[in-house]
């Protein structure tokens, strides 16, 4: 099975951990429809990496695009959207991983709720790849308060998906705390938010001493 998905991973010098990410999406249960890996202008082997990784799946899953100087995750997550064609962008950083039935998950969600814009999930700080086998079959989302979106962040990055056809960005070149501001603005437009807190999106905690 295939969803109308964009999966979008920027990277930025990701060799150690970008084939675990892509990985991670090619295991999916319902498979996105495309796979779209963004080079921020890493100026080491992660463009060797991308076009062999690319290689190794059906012809045309794997598109890249390449940014010639660093601009920050932010403006590569617009690069990627930009190009995307799937209903859906769903965004993973490269050393994160998706648990299997996340597209699967979300996109029945979204598909079920035209009205929610966005939509994230809970997430788990791991150091290795955790058992996936779970039973998810309870997982029910909620809507997000606005008041809450400003407030805080009410999701990580590696959780997002949303309608590929929302007026809103990430504001380019700004290189932290993009996500939430991002979150801020379509909360501000009047558009509905919603969340499970089911972990669907591994968070690899850096190697001690990694700085």
């Amino acid at each position: 099975a295939t969803a109308s998905v964009s999966v979008v991973i920027p990277c930025f010098r990701c060799v150690r951990t970008l084939e675990r990410a892509v990985a991670s999406v090619a295991g999916q249960t319902v498979l996105p429809q495309e796979l779209i890996l963004v080079d921020d202008g890493s100026g080491d082997e992660t463009r060797p990496l991308m076009t062999l990784l690319q290689s190794r799946y059906t012809p045309g899953w794997i598109r890249l695009v390449l940014l010639d100087t660093n601009a920050g995750a932010a403006s590569a997550r617009n690069a990627g959207w930009d190009q995307a064609r799937g209903e859906y962008v769903a965004f993973l950083d490269a050393d994160d991983a998706w648990h299997p039935r996340k597209i699967e998950l979300q996109v029945k969600f979204m598909d079920s709720h035209p009205g929610v814009a966005v939509s994230g999930h809970g997430h788990r700080q791991v150091n290795t790849m955790p058992d996936t086998t779970a039973d998810m079959d309870g997982v029910s989302f909620e809507d997000v308060s606005p008041l809450y979106v400003r407030l805080k962040n009410p999701f990580v990055t590696p959780s997002f998906m949303v309608r590929r056809k929302l007026e809103n960005r990430f504001l380019s070149g700004r290189r932290f705390m993009e996500d939430h501001f991002f979150l801020m603005q379509v909360s501000a437009a009047g558009l509905r938010i919603a969340k499970t807190h089911t972990s669907l999106a591994y968070i690899f905690k850096p190697i001690f001493g990694e700085s």
